[in-house]
């Protein structure tokens, strides 16, 4: 089975049961872009791809999730939001941004109009740096990475600016950890036991934690490991995602969000993700 997973370490730690597995030659990776990996699985390119939140729903008549497995998380150091005068700058600011952020662009719109009355222009750059974000005229910036070292620390700055987590304020705004990532397959396309034999291996995933941990090369990458990364699908990532779907709705990003469609399992854990589906379809 070929799969397509972000090429970061919280995608690396999503799909570390698969390297682990006594079957490990059976599943194919490969690592690109986020966007790509949701291009990837439409052009019939892999079998399965791990797909940010937000293009999963504008997809879900044409997905299959894999149950049982999301990637979500309490923190996410890999997504800042810096505000150059603070929260007593423009209540209208310019947020810099990579456009091909969509997910983090929307998440940081809504934390900050509903958390502190500030409504963000974007202005998106093509594959910027962090550091041409931060040397940009606009007033606010969103910084997106994986190298944490190219990350400014959250918290005040000594120029009165204020860098903020992204995840944690999804979670402070909504009381759930943020859904970064799903894993589908094109609809009507994996059959009960290919479908369960990945949910279980990704499921192995969580018994090399102290692993992902150990290896962390940036101490915000070993807390993130230890506390934050959630790699189960269960009743508060529904939550979370339904309060996303709201928000989306709202925002007049979809006219409608379609209930997920969930990849077959056999029978019996099948009913059991059939009443998750129902919750997420309510």
């Amino acid at each position: 089975m070929t799969l397509a997973v972000w090429n970061a370490p919280v995608a690396d730690a999503a799909v570390s049961g698969l390297a682990s597995a006594a079957d490990r030659d059976r599943w194919d990776l490969r690592h690109l872009r986020p966007e790509a990996c949701a291009a990837a699985v439409l052009k019939e390119q892999v079998d399965v791809a791990l797909v940010p939140t937000t293009m999963a729903l504008q997809g879900a008549e044409g997905f299959d999730v894999i149950p049982g497995v999301a990637v979500s998380s309490w923190k996410y150091p890999f997504a800042r939001i810096l505000l150059r005068e603070g929260l007593r700058g423009p209540g209208a600011p310019t947020l810099a941004c990579d456009r091909r952020a969509v997910l983090e662009q929307f998440a940081a719109r809504v934390a900050l109009r509903e958390h502190y009355s500030i409504d963000p222009e974007l202005a998106p750059y093509d594959a910027p740096t962090p550091g041409q974000l931060l040397d940009g005229d606009e007033s606010a910036a969103l910084l997106t990475s994986t190298d944490l070292h190219a990350l400014p620390d959250t918290g005040r700055r000594e120029d009165g600016g204020l860098v903020m987590d992204l995840g944690q304020e999804w979670f402070e705004l909504t009381g759930y950890p943020m859904v970064w990532g799903l894993f589908v397959a094109r609809e009507d396309t994996l059959d009960p036991e290919r479908t369960a034999a990945l949910r279980d291996q990704l499921h192995a995933a969580e018994e090399r934690r102290a692993d992902w941990v150990r290896q962390a090369e940036h101490p915000l990458l070993e807390e993130f490991f230890a506390e934050d990364l959630r790699l189960q699908l269960d009743d508060l990532v529904v939550a979370s995602l339904t309060e996303l779907k709201h928000y989306l709705f709202y925002e007049s990003v979809l006219d409608d969000v379609s209930a997920f469609t969930f990849a077959p399992l056999p029978e019996e854990e099948g009913k059991k993700e059939g009443r998750r589906e129902k919750a997420w379809g309510e």
